[in-house]
């Protein structure tokens, strides 16, 4: 297993310690890093910069991931760069709408676990994956 792989399918709820352990166990080294939230709210989170990812922390276990252009891996069958029409091809049509305006087209999936996927509105190419 890759670290590409281990974090693609990593599971939300996984402790904290863990994903150190395991990753660096893969050769990763993970930049942890906190930041403020537009709310106020700290953010806690492991940046792996060379496969532009970052895990999300909450209470010590991952709260949520994502993947940015850079990811080698696909997630659950999507990939960085992929256009919206193949999403659809492999995940089906978006399960619910964005519930606000947003600058690029998100396709929300709540089955059989969350996913949302940002495409490029002009481009009409995955650009994030969120987990």
């Amino acid at each position: 297993m890759t670290l590409a792989d281990y974090l693609a399918s990593l599971p939300r709820r996984t402790a904290q310690a863990d994903v150190l352990r395991q990753s660096e166990a893969l050769g990763g080294a993970p930049r942890h890093a906190r930041d403020t939230g537009g709310d106020g709210k700290v953010i806690e989170y492991y940046a792996f910069d060379a496969l532009a990812t970052k895990v999300f922390f909450e209470k010590g276990v991952v709260s949520g991931i994502r993947y940015s252009s850079g990811f080698p891996d696909a997630v659950r069958g999507v990939r960085i760069g992929m256009h919206g029409r193949e999403v659809v091809g492999v995940l089906g049509r978006a399960q619910r709408p964005w519930p606000m305006p947003h600058p690029n087209i998100i396709l929300l999936y709540d089955k059989p676990e969350f996913l949302r996927i940002d495409v490029d509105r002009d481009s009409e190419r995955v650009i994030d994956i969120y987990r």
